[in-house]
């Protein structure tokens, strides 16, 4: 009986193993299938889904790599010798993007390709930083999650500064873990953590944290020599960066960085009263992610929870490969990073990018925890309180989270999302304290049905919600940049030079040189619009008005209309005289001054050249409308929508130039055309229909045809 017994027993743990190994293995395949797909349609825009996040991911990427275009372009780094964005120049997104921009050209793919191979490479050297520390199924959930969670998914096909940090972050790890108990090893690590925070972004300085506390832990003995050879290493790289890349010149550094720690700006609520104060350090997980990523938090913190409760066992933390090592890393990883957060008003949700390598390798580790066996948990007394203080944190971001998660679905909350937001992270608070309590009395084993029922729900929804989200941001975007990018190119001059917030996303797919005003437009003069050449402002159209009057410029010329995402912005010409207008500029000048047969003669001669400039052939149907054609006006936005029938700001626009027509001829087909327009933009972007009032205007539109007979 008893052999029979061990028999049993031993035939299930071979066939447990072996569906273990199946398990793992698809999850390598579908890594392996999610990182190639980062190489699909390159082109295409980012996500509609984060466009309520802000226009960051319109404004940064290719301002990043603008110096790299200007070399490749042009032959000079800087075309207007000036030191405002010096510390761009010398990014790491802008090195990777001049290599290959120098081997492909410059365009929009090539500069997402740069930020891939940034993003992918940081990755290696993360791996096999851990390669002896992390079991094999833990690697494997790590890539598999790094692999399909979708802020790392598109974030890494957009060059930002935080791709640069992912791939700094990744060397830092590799040497750390493998050389940074060494006086070489640590003055290496310092050094490239200085590359990471200068040459990637300054939020990269979080990762000092769980170095130190690496160092004050598990090698107390050389923490002293290994922390003065880390601060050596980090003045070194401070001082290789400021001579090699800067030119040495240290002043236009500290300006720089003045700039933009003054642009994220201290949250006026914390200092106004002691509420406000409460509201901004409990929304240190405020970063826009928790909509995109509820399972992967949720996994994230079962992996913390069970660390600090396991990791505080001697057995765990004894030896220079003990597993606790890594675990502590990287929960203060984030820790520290969600802390520097606090104080601040501006909190992307691009900031949270670097953060989620120790987020995934935090739930890989709790992932494998559950589904090998049971599970024992407990607080022993030596470093317990670290362990409390962990748990706390973790309760009280899983809540937070949670009313964030739950903000963003249902509007009825959104009034009062921050005070919803801090009772939430209280209660998590207090939650975590009563378990830490428990813990301390007795330990706890996890029944491993349950906990591997648990564990499979949450996987099995992370994978098909991050897909659903993956789909989605592939299929709906479409190259509308790359199209707006093809018309700008043909209607301004070759000597023009676009200026303002959003013109390196204007000018990444065609050879316009731009100028990034940091600070926005009202940061330029005339001496800059001298010695720059500016030609014309692109920005959102109040702002650049504003612009206008601050320049007192008024002899400005409007365009045309650029939609991006979920938006449309306006490209002014300021009109010098030493820039020669295209005939497109010649017909809305005529336009301006109502000469409209003008118009269409210089629209007419400019389509000869350009037949498929699709904001050309928008305004000739406008001005056919406008003068009474309204059968040609009508033919042309009919010919528009089935030409470009998957593009759904064409159907948005052709809806937008039915409104005259409508106003006229009072034609009941005139309103159902335009109705089946705004309805096609529904069918081709849910996610911008409320942003434009979609719902109410069809609504209306209805309610206009039911009151109106057809036309004979």
């Amino acid at each position: 009986m008893h052999i029979l017994t061990n028999g049993g027993t031993l035939h299930h743990m071979v066939r447990q193993d072996l569906n273990s190994r199946w398990l793992y293995l698809v999850l390598a395949i579908v890594s392996i299938v999610f990182i190639l797909l980062r190489f699909v349609n390159l082109g295409y825009d980012t996500p509609l889904f984060y466009s309520n996040l802000g226009t960051s991911e319109l404004t940064d990427p290719y301002m990043y790599t603008s110096f790299a275009r200007n070399k490749v372009l042009y032959g000079t780094w800087n075309l207007y010798d000036s030191e405002r964005l010096i510390s761009i120049q010398s990014s790491l997104v802008s090195g990777m993007a001049y290599l290959v921009f120098s081997i492909a050209g410059v365009s929009r793919v090539t500069a997402n390709i740069a930020a891939l191979i940034l993003q992918l490479t940081g990755l290696v050297f993360f791996l096999f930083g851990l390669r002896k520390l992390l079991s094999r199924n833990e690697m494997i959930l790590t890539i598999f999650l790094l692999a399909v969670t979708n802020l790392f998914f598109f974030g890494g096909r957009a060059p930002y500064l935080e791709t640069g940090v992912v791939f700094a972050s990744g060397l830092i790890v590799f040497a750390h873990f493998r050389y940074g108990w060494s006086t070489q090893g640590a003055l290496g690590v310092g050094f490239l953590l200085a590359i990471a925070v200068f040459g990637g972004k300054l939020t990269a300085v979080a990762i000092a944290a769980p170095l130190i506390v690496d160092h004050l832990i598990y090698s107390r003995k050389e923490a002293l020599r290994n922390g003065l050879a880390m601060g050596g290493g980090f003045s070194a790289g401070l001082m290789f960066y400021a001579g090699m890349f800067s030119n040495w010149s240290p002043v236009a550094l500290i300006n720089y960085y003045k700039t933009i720690t003054s642009a994220v700006g201290i949250s006026p609520s914390m200092p106004s009263s002691l509420g406000g104060a409460m509201q901004s350090i409990f929304s240190y997980g405020d970063t826009g992610i928790a909509p995109f990523h509820p399972f992967l938090l949720l996994l994230a913190s079962v992996g913390v929870a069970l660390a600090a409760t396991q990791v505080t066992r001697k057995s765990d933390t004894q030896g220079e490969r003990g597993k606790g090592r890594v675990l502590t890393f990287m929960i203060v990883w984030i820790i520290a990073g969600l802390g520097m957060l606090i104080p601040f008003e501006y909190r992307p949700y691009r900031y949270f990018i670097p953060y989620l390598i120790p987020v995934c390798v935090l739930a890989a580790y709790g992932i494998a925890q559950l589904v090998n066996g049971e599970v024992k948990l407990q607080l022993r007394r030596k470093r317990g309180a670290f362990a409390v203080v962990i748990l706390v944190f973790v309760g009280g971001y899983v809540f937070e989270q949670a009313s964030f998660w739950w903000a963003h679905y249902n509007q009825a909350v959104t009034i009062g999302t921050k005070w919803f937001s801090l009772g939430m992270t209280v209660t998590g608070i207090v939650c975590e304290l009563i378990v830490s309590a428990l813990l301390y009395r007795k330990s706890i084993t996890l029944p491993r049905i349950p906990s591997y029922i648990s564990v499979t729900v949450l996987l099995s929804s992370f994978l098909v919600f991050q897909s659903y989200l993956i789909y989605q941001g592939m299929y709906y975007p479409r190259k509308i940049l790359e199209r707006q990018n093809m018309d700008i190119a043909q209607i301004l001059g070759d000597k023009a030079v676009l200026a303002g917030n959003f013109a390196p996303a204007f000018t990444i797919d065609n050879t316009h040189k731009n100028f990034y005003p940091y600070g926005g437009l009202r940061s330029i003069n005339k001496d800059v619009i001298s010695a720059a050449g500016i030609t014309h402002l692109a920005d959102p159209q109040p702002l650049v008005r504003v612009a206008i009057q601050h320049l007192r410029t008024p002899d400005t010329l409007r365009v045309m209309k650029v939609w991006a995402r979920e938006a449309t912005y306006m490209i002014y010409s300021l009109q010098l005289p030493n820039y020669t207008p295209t005939d497109y500029e010649l017909a809305m000048s005529s336009r301006t001054r109502n000469r409209l047969d003008s118009a269409l003669f210089y629209l007419d001669r400019f389509l000869g050249e350009f037949p498929n400039n699709l904001t050309a052939q928008l305004e000739r149907a406008n001005i056919y409308a406008t003068i009474g054609k309204v059968e040609l006006a009508v033919k042309e936005l009919k010919r528009l929508s089935q030409e470009y029938n998957n593009l759904f700001y064409v159907h948005y626009l052709v809806g937008q130039s039915y409104v005259p027509i409508a106003k006229i001829t009072r034609d009941r087909n005139i309103f159902q055309n335009m109705r089946e327009e705004y309805e096609k933009v529904i069918e081709l972007n849910p996610f911008v229909a409320t942003k434009l009032h979609l719902y109410e205007l069809i609504n209306l539109i209805k309610r206009t045809e039911n009151s109106l007979k057809t036309a004979p």
